[in-house]
């Protein structure tokens, strides 16, 4: 009697096994399940910095009208006896850009973290020919008017740099959000955005420091959400949904 009744328990647990390895294997093929490799993921980041391979990867554009003055005064035995006005304007395009191999990322579960140790300025900072307007006003015995528009000229490149530096603030958004589709556009292309949801984009040099979020897939956990998830080892996550 026992032993039959231990042959019937070992056909249950055998059935039951059966059926649990089935449900497995129709899950996975559903997308029930999913083992991921958060080392792949790092894997992946090196490539797109060794593909693009740039020491200046531009991600944020600005143009702004900028004017430079200059006024100086002509004197004799101490007394002015005339000044000149100088002044500058034209169009300056400015570029900012990160370099790549500083660039550092973590995944934590459905978020990817991407930090980078400052947003840079191109220099020089380049400009519309078309746009160079330059005015000058001689008033009584006032200084030579070119030889101050040369001084101003020679000086126009390292007050772009200044202005341009200045100009970072308003560009940190439109540069966190160019990085983060940039990257996951290639993810995309490698069918690793279900890695994550979403893409945080941090500047260290950034005086009042934000982190800005971009929700950009839908991840493995959504819209149905996951009930387990446990590392396997060797950065292998098993999740299930």
């Amino acid at each position: 009697m026992l032993k039959m009744l231990l042959q019937i328990l070992r056909l249950m647990l055998v059935l039951i096994l059966v059926v649990v390895i089935g449900w497995v294997i129709w899950s996975f093929q559903r997308g029930s399940f999913a083992i991921f490799n958060r080392t792949s993921m790092a894997s992946s980041f090196s490539q797109f910095v060794s593909l693009e391979g740039a020491d200046e990867y531009v991600i944020a554009k600005f143009t702004s009208n900028e004017t430079f003055n200059r006024h100086e005064y002509e004197y004799l035995f101490g007394f002015p006896v005339g000044d000149t006005r100088v002044s500058l304007s034209l169009v300056a395009n400015y570029k900012y850009y990160v370099k790549l191999a500083e660039l550092t990322q973590t995944l934590e579960g459905d978020t990817l973290f991407i930090q980078a140790p400052r947003l840079y300025l191109s220099k020089p900072v380049a400009f519309e020919l078309s746009s160079v307007r330059l005015n000058e006003q001689v008033v009584a015995f006032g200084p030579d008017y070119q030889q101050l528009t040369d001084k101003l000229k020679q000086d126009s490149s390292t007050e772009l740099a200044i202005k341009g530096r200045l100009h970072t603030a308003v560009v940190y958004d439109s540069a966190a959000k160019a990085l983060a589709e940039n990257f996951n556009n290639y993810f995309k292309t490698n069918n690793m955005q279900n890695y994550y949801k979403d893409i945080v984009i941090i500047f260290k040099d950034e005086t009042a420091q934000s982190i800005r979020r971009f929700t950009l897939n839908n991840g493995f956990c959504d819209p149905i959400p996951c009930i387990l998830e446990f590392d396997l080892g060797d950065g292998n996550i098993f999740i299930a949904r």
